[in-house]
């Protein structure tokens, strides 16, 4: 009863920040785009990028929406008006939202969200943030070596209840503790569940998914058709962002927000600087 009560309190919490948003006039300013980002380090770090980016090369306003409570919040937002764009990732769309099957590419995604939602699924930012599995034993490099030995793997309670969970059970028989997440990484376990680009785990080896068990979490701008036809310079400033940061590049993001306690606007500013981007 707790969690539900408190699941209610942060999705009014998101739905005010949107209130504010309008009530101030932020969606009836006509040369300005709204873009959403999610209470994740990685989810503001991209929504920054995206916004500075698109301030660099339009004459656009840009009002960052942060900190909203999960996908529904951010993409019925999304669907409303409420803002015009923000980053998603394909598992999840595919999963959460079409309830299709993880293994559609992102050609599928695009045209679902078009008949669907009228929505535009744009192209990858380049990286690939999914569940992965970690280890500090170097002896292990795959995911299918893992059939030839006994071990403890850590997991924490969401990934327990996800179908990720039950593909790894499934197909190496294994037991799992739950765990809060941060424990994970003090842990003694053989094994621990993480995101890819959880900046916690700069000191573990990742390995390598080869039974394909888990889905690709790669993200894309998710843009309302009504911004991008009142705004047609948006589409080339979302298309250069195609493919713009690595997996390593990512996960030093995360590391200088999450552990050097540095701002996400001042972590996606020096990064596009760096690149010559701005």
């Amino acid at each position: 009863m707790g969690n539900n009560i408190k699941k209610v309190f942060v999705f009014a919490g998101a739905l005010f920040v949107l209130f504010c948003a309008s009530l101030f006039g932020i969606r009836r300013e006509n040369n300005a785009v709204k873009i959403g980002s999610k209470v994740e380090t990685e989810s503001s770090i991209l929504a920054e990028i995206v916004s500075l980016m698109i301030q660099k090369q339009t004459h656009l306003k840009v009002h960052h929406l942060t900190g909203l409570e999960g996908t529904w919040v951010c993409f019925n937002a999304l669907c409303a008006g409420d803002i015009d764009l923000y980053i998603e990732y394909t598992g999840t769309a595919l999963s959460a939202i079409l309830k299709e099957d993880h293994n559609q590419d992102s050609a599928f995604i695009r045209d679902e969200m078009q008949k669907r939602y009228d929505l535009c699924w744009l192209e990858t930012l380049g990286f690939e943030n999914s569940y992965a599995l970690f280890t500090k034993n170097d002896a292990i490099k795959t995911f299918s070596h893992l059939k030839d030995l006994t071990f403890r793997l850590g997991v924490d309670a969401e990934f327990s209840a996800r179908k990720e969970c039950e593909r790894l059970i499934s197909a190496y028989g294994v037991n799992f503790e739950i765990m809060d997440q941060g424990l994970l990484f003090l842990s003694d376990h053989d094994v621990i569940v993480a995101a890819s680009t959880d900046a916690r785990t700069k000191d573990f080896t990742r390995l390598e998914d080869d039974d394909h068990l888990f889905p690709k979490y790669c993200p894309s701008p998710l843009v309302t058709h009504s911004i991008l036809k009142r705004h047609p310079e948006l589409w080339d400033v979302l298309l250069s962002c195609k493919n713009l940061i690595s997996l390593e590049e990512m996960v030093q993001m995360n590391i200088e927000v999450d552990l050097n306690h540095k701002k996400p606007y001042d972590v996606a500013l020096n990064y596009l600087q760096s690149k010559g981007l701005l």
